[in-house]
């Protein structure tokens, strides 16, 4: 019963993934390849949108055979939508080098509906989800926007709205680790490509897909 409820659920995410980088890839030509497989106008092939489909759907098949996910109702709701975002924004991220505000929004929006129907199926429980969420959240706009600052605006406002939106999610538990491996993933990389010479100083990454990374690491871990 447990691998069932964590398969279905990887499915249900990734189903939800795929729907919305199609609907993005048409709004926001991200011009991702296509096949035709099973629809008349083709199915998404890149490797990367569907290497992070694959890996989204192991993790959470990880947390559910292999480790307890939330018996809390709310909580388990934030962390499927946390990875359903971070998927996507890093697609839009790595494909377009943005991080749409509309589906920004539309996930706060979602986690205020989150937020109101955890108070309302229980006062004192919900009021610590929310307050768990607002930590997070906070603390993750902080140090994103502290860092925007000092790097005079080489860090994007849209990387500071998402940090902010991935510790509502994450909580305060959480969004300190997911911040801190995602950094260190992108300092990897950023030096095995300079050592490639594939990247210079003054080049910048797109730093969503490492957030998503530094959050699949966090899940795992804690």
């Amino acid at each position: 019963m447990k691998t069932i409820s964590a398969v279905l659920g990887a499915a249900v995410i990734v189903i939800l993934y795929y729907v919305a980088v199609e609907l993005l890839d048409r709004k926001m030509s991200l011009q991702l390849p296509r096949r035709k497989i099973l629809f008349p106008e083709g199915c998404i092939t890149d490797r990367f949108v569907l290497a992070v489909g694959v890996l989204t759907a192991a993790v959470w098949c990880c947390l559910g055979i292999g480790r307890e996910v939330p018996s809390y109702f709310f909580r388990l709701l934030e962390d499927m939508l946390i990875l359903l975002a971070m998927s996507i924004f890093a697609v839009t991220d790595r494909k377009a080098r943005l991080i749409p505000n509309r589906v920004v929004l539309l996930f706060l929006g979602v986690w205020s509906v989150l937020g109101v129907g955890a108070v309302i199926s229980g006062y004192e429980r919900g009021l610590a989800f929310i307050g768990q969420s607002i930590i997070g959240g906070v603390v993750g706009g902080f140090i994103f926007l502290l860092c925007y600052f000092i790097s005079r605006g080489q860090l994007g406002a849209g990387d500071v709205k998402l940090a902010f939106v991935m510790g509502l999610y994450l909580t305060g538990q959480r969004i300190v680790g997911a911040i801190a491996y995602g950094v260190l993933v992108c300092c990897v990389y950023s030096l095995i490509q300079m050592a490639r010479k594939k990247l210079t100083m003054k080049d910048g990454v797109p730093l969503a897909p490492f957030l998503y990374l530094g959050t699949l690491i966090t899940f795992l871990i804690l």
